[in-house]
This record gives C-alpha cells, structure tokens and sequence, in this order.
C-alpha cells in the first residue's frame, strides 16, 4: 500500500517518495496525486516510470540527475529547471509527488529547495520535509542542505532562482 503525506507548499501540495512501483502508479491518482516528478538519471531508467505514470493519466516531470551530490555546472542548471517546472505546477493548484530512488537524497535535498526559495526558514523546511517524509529528512546530509540554503539566499537577494515566483513566495509563508 502506498502512503504519501501531502504538504501545502502555494496552492499546490507536495508529497516525497521513494521510486514507486510500476504497478502502484496507478493508484496514485487516488491519493490526489495530478504530476510526478522523477529526479533520475538515465541509467535509472526513467523510461518505465514515465510510461507508467502517463498510462494512469498523470502529468510527469524528469529531472536528470543521477546522483545525489551538491548540484554544480549542469547539474545545478537541470535541477534549477526542474525547481522552476516545480513552481510553476505548484502555482497551478497542482499536487505533485516528488521522487529518486530511494527517496531521499536528490527528493529532499529538491524539496528541501523548493521550501526555501518559497522563503521559509531552515528550520521550518526541515520540518515538512519530515512531515512528508521522516526517512528523508534523516538521510539529507549537509551537502543537500547547503544547495537550498543558496537558494534561499539568492532569493534573499533578488537573484529569483529559476524564476520563482514571488505569488508562491507570498502563499506559502500566509
């Protein structure tokens, strides 16, 4: 059985997990799911999630990122595009399931992102991540903190990040 908790971030909710089954995709829509983002590399494959989440009916997002190091050169640009698509579905009221392989590095170090360049505090990111998902906020490490942190504090400084946008900035810190 598959259980996701479901965390307000704008207008939309976010979940973590782990790589799903390809025969529990499906049930994903019963959970309010609407899009799946899967942060894979290529030799992960993808593929199969892909056509498994389109069969169920699903929105799908790849991100291609095949380890779960500090993001730098392309890395950082692909998983700043992936946070950009993020927000964007976000902004649109969407629900989306965020996952890796395991569910915890790239997924929290993604989500982790996502909280602060919304603008909430460190602490407090931390904290829905582990309301999403306890298993991933204990396996981020600080190199997956550290991304996010930059993040924010580009944020911070006006450098939107990928074009965040300041309504899911806004939403989520009422």
């Amino acid at each position: 059985m598959i259980e996701v908790r479901w965390v307000t971030v704008g207008s939309g909710k976010v979940a973590l997990f782990h790589r799903p089954k390809l025969k529990d995709i499906a049930k994903l829509a019963d959970l309010g799911c609407q899009r799946v983002v899967t942060i894979q590399g290529d030799h992960e494959t993808p593929g199969q999630i892909e056509r498994a989440v389109r069969e169920a009916g699903l929105a799908w997002t790849w991100i291609r990122a095949g380890n779960a190091k500090y993001p730098e050169a392309e890395a950082d640009q692909l998983m700043r595009r992936g946070l950009q698509e993020l927000t964007a579905c976000l902004e649109a009221g969407e629900s989306v399931l965020i996952h890796c392989s395991a569910g915890i590095h790239r997924t929290g170090m993604l989500a982790f992102a996502l909280l602060r360049s919304v603008g909430l505090p460190e602490a407090e990111a931390l904290e829905k991540v582990a309301a999403m998902r306890p298993k991933t906020r204990e396996g981020m490490h600080e190199e997956h903190l550290a991304w996010g942190n930059r993040l924010a504090a580009e944020v911070e400084s006006g450098q939107l990040p990928g074009g965040l946008s300041q309504s899911i900035k806004r939403s989520t810190r009422e």
